[in-house]
């Protein structure tokens, strides 16, 4: 009975060493993904420092854009025109002042409408980059994680089940009081 005692004695002391060393492990993994996770917010933040940089390029073009087709540059326009063309900008040219000013600027709205879908349409691409790399880089993390973890998961249960089965045969054999060394010794 004391050599079964001992065995199982033996057999605690092997897996709370395994569970130890187990948890060493775990731990070194974490680790791992900690500093994974930080790389990957790192290049996040890059990402969206360059959009913000392009945004803010793309909104200076807009301001630019916007300033040229001002209302003003056209009249201003207009009158330069109808002067050089000798004609009355006050009284005469009042007609052809209005026609004018109705055809240069009809285009107007639909300009600045082009502007604003332009600009929603960077912003969302840039938007869309930014979750799609981010997504991909945490499925890709996640994905090692995991395997990591089942492989070693998976050989500690087949070698706790092979320690597990070789400790009751040796328990059993004492029962039935077999001699190993007729059997051949079982190793533990």
């Amino acid at each position: 009975m004391a050599r079964e005692i001992k065995l199982v004695k033996e057999y605690v002391r092997k897996i709370e060493s395994r569970q130890n060393k187990w948890q060493d492990e775990i731990k070194a993994m974490i680790n791992d993904l900690v500093v994974e996770l930080n790389h990957t917010k790192a290049q996040v933040v890059e990402i969206q420092d360059n959009i913000q940089q392009r945004l803010n390029k793309t909104e200076k073009y807009l301001k630019e854009f916007e300033q040229k087709v001002d209302i003003e540059q056209i009249q201003t326009g207009i009158q330069e025109e109808m002067k050089k063309n000798g004609e009355k900008v006050e009284v005469e040219g009042k007609k052809k002042w209005d026609e004018r000013m109705k055809e240069e600027t009809c285009y107007l709205p639909i300009q600045q409408e082009e502007t604003q879908l332009e600009k929603q349409t960077i912003i969302k691409r840039a938007t869309n980059v930014v979750q799609n790399r981010l997504d991909r880089r945490c499925n890709i993390v996640m994905h090692r994680v995991t395997k990591k973890i089942n492989n070693r998961y998976q050989l500690r249960i087949r070698d706790q089940k092979i320690e597990h089965d070789k400790i009751i045969v040796e328990f059993l054999l004492g029962q039935m009081g077999i001699d190993q060394e007729e059997l051949g010794k079982v190793k533990v």
